[in-house]
């Protein structure tokens, strides 16, 4: 047990345990790791009764994690600050998990899509896509943790029975989404050419046929116009005999 100059007394935990107050701080040898041991556990506890755990660092099976009461955030540069999501004067907040689960960052989420990454290529019918997203049942909701935010979307299992894509029916990955989404616009984009095309070509058959009684009717007027001067010529004649 180790003890500072602080005139309070100061006492061991527990039997075959090492205890130190140092008002100061800790250092210890920066030459060699840290090491806790090989039994998985919540090996830091970072603030509140030990007994409680719920602010620290452990491992369990193949698992690093990290433990938070509430929040989580992440911050660069800065000063300590005990005002919740404040990083301290020149401070920055990077990332924030708040205890609903939301996650906030600074920049953009980028997921990793390279094609010398993938494998097992298969072509994609735009105009089923389509199709299966607009029978897509489309809600608006909250997540049970979460009383006052309100999300709009599909539902996982429901998502994954319609494109059968993602690692299973909880989740829907953005990657999966976005896809989906692009998959859906090309679909569209496929339908909207096709009925041009069918509404171009009937708009031209329409034209032609138009185009046609246009020019019967000039051959009707035509005809017309004729009739109308053999009839004149054949009343001159007329009266001009009856006048004899």
């Amino acid at each position: 047990m180790f003890a500072d100059s602080l005139n309070v007394d100061f006492f061991s935990a527990g039997a075959n345990t090492f205890n130190v107050r140092a008002q100061g701080g800790a250092h210890f040898n920066a030459q060699t790791s840290l090491f806790f041991g090989a039994q998985t556990r919540q090996m830091l506890n970072l603030w509140n009764a030990p007994a409680i755990d719920n602010y620290g660092i452990g491992v369990q099976a193949n698992t690093l994690y990290f433990r938070t009461g509430n929040h989580f955030a992440w911050f660069r540069d800065g000063i300590h600050n005990d005002n919740m999501f404040n990083p301290g004067s020149g401070g920055t907040e990077i990332m924030r998990l708040d205890t609903n689960g939301n996650l906030s960052i600074l920049g953009a989420l980028s997921s990793l899509s390279d094609r010398a990454m993938k494998a097992d290529f298969a072509a994609v019918n735009s105009l089923q896509v389509l199709e299966r997203v607009i029978a897509l049942p489309i809600q608006s909701w909250r997540y049970k943790s979460d009383h006052a935010t309100r999300h709009l979307g599909p539902m996982a299992q429901d998502f994954h029975a319609a494109f059968g894509v993602g690692a299973d029916d909880k989740h829907i990955a953005t990657v999966d989404a976005d896809g989906v989404a692009l998959a859906a616009i090309q679909g569209l984009n496929q339908k909207l050419e096709r009925e041009n095309a069918k509404l171009k070509a009937e708009n031209s058959a329409i034209t032609a046929r138009l185009a046609t009684l246009e020019a019967q009717v000039v051959t009707h007027k035509r005809t017309q116009a004729r009739l109308e001067r053999l009839e004149a010529r054949f009343e001159a004649m007329f009266h001009a005999r009856a006048e004899k």
